[in-house]
């Protein structure tokens, strides 16, 4: 990105890399998917969804630059669920989602944005902005790059979507298949409560299994998300070892 002369989130022009990349983008609606790309030796056209909003489209082109760089020669279709989330999948969608995080908010910059500042989703949303991703791109880097052991949960009324936990995260910490009722996910979910976009202490049983929780000290900030569902961010705050 230095050779790009890149020193600004806002000079990350995704079309002008795929040009130079040999690439060709048209934006159009798409059934089915979210993007798709096809190429031969070295020349391919990414067709992204038109009806998709800007922060989405930004990582699907990014999404597809990857695939471009790391799996030339193949066709492929992302569907919604494949870019930017993290609900599994398979290794190469993995890859082309770590690729499009590195491109939309490479170290250099992002490490300014974030350092010293506490995780909540009042910085999940300042890093959305400045990088034009969505809240949960700019969350999943936040969780990748924390300094303490953090998670960041989606779940919908009747179960857990996915997660997406730090490189240091206890093993141990596998969370609930569905929300606690002392959760301030639940009071959101259910009771009508307000966003909490700082992270406030609660029980750590209440997320994870009451034996493997009982060492940890957690903190808890949750936000509705789309279709119904919320989201959040747990952060280990203390150990207390035994």
């Amino acid at each position: 990105m230095w050779g790009l002369g890149v020193e600004d989130p806002n000079d990350i022009d995704l079309d002008a890399i795929a040009w130079m990349r040999g690439v060709r983008v048209r934006y159009r609606p798409l059934k089915g998917c979210e993007a798709r790309i096809f190429g031969d030796q070295g020349r391919a056209i990414v067709s992204i969804n038109s009806a998709s909003s800007d922060p989405r489209n930004r990582f699907s082109l990014a999404h597809e630059i990857g695939h471009w760089e790391l799996h030339r020669g193949k066709v492929l279709f992302c569907r919604k669920e494949d870019i930017g989330g993290d609900k599994g999948g398979s290794a190469v969608e993995k890859a082309a989602n770590q690729f499009a995080a590195n491109l939309l908010m490479p170290h250099y910059l992002f490490d300014g944005h974030r350092k010293g500042k506490v995780l909540t989703f009042g910085l999940v949303d300042e890093v959305a902005k400045a990088f034009r991703v969505s809240r949960t791109a700019a969350a999943i880097r936040l969780i990748d790059t924390a300094e303490k052991p953090a998670m960041l949960l989606c779940y919908s009324r009747v179960r857990r979507e996915w997660f997406h936990r730090s490189p240091q995260w206890p093993e141990e910490l596998w969370p609930r298949d569905e929300l606690d009722t002392r959760s301030r996910a639940f009071d959101i979910q259910f009771g009508g409560k307000p966003d909490n976009r700082v992270m406030l202490k609660v029980p750590s049983d209440a997320w994870f299994e009451r034996f493997a929780a009982a060492p940890y000290d957690i903190k808890e900030s949750t936000v509705r998300g789309g279709n119904a569902t919320t989201l959040t961010l747990i952060e280990v705050d203390k150990i207390h070892r035994r």
